[in-house]
């Protein structure tokens, strides 16, 4: 999650700042392991703190890139981004080894948030 926050937070509109005790939790990340389902990760809009979970089972097979993408792309849902189709973009759904944001995820998140 480090590095997802790290590639989002450099984009200087939003702070994703960790929590503290004088901060309110709004976003929150577990792990879970589950081999019945196709399911990598997932990100649950909630009351209160939002959550983003990792499933172990499939997460601990990927390559560390393809880590990385699908963290940076759970927390770009957690900034209310959907999917997209569009070529090099984390938005892409798809165990895809990619590290920085794409041209278009660049431009929805100038437009969303600054």
């Amino acid at each position: 999650m480090n590095h997802a926050i790290s590639v989002w937070d450099a984009q200087g509109c939003v702070n994703i700042a960790h929590d503290a005790w004088n901060t309110v939790t709004d976003l929150e990340f577990d792990d879970y392991t589950n081999s019945s389902t196709s399911t990598h990760a997932y990100w649950s809009a909630r009351t209160g703190a939002d959550l983003i979970n990792f499933n172990n089972h499939w997460f601990n097979q990927m390559s560390a890139d393809e880590r990385k993408k699908t963290a940076i792309h759970e927390l770009g849902h957690a900034l209310r981004f959907g999917h997209t189709t569009i070529a090099n973009s984390v938005m892409r759904q798809g165990i895809i080894a990619q590290t920085s944001l794409g041209a278009h995820d660049i431009s929805d998140y100038d437009s969303q948030w600054c």
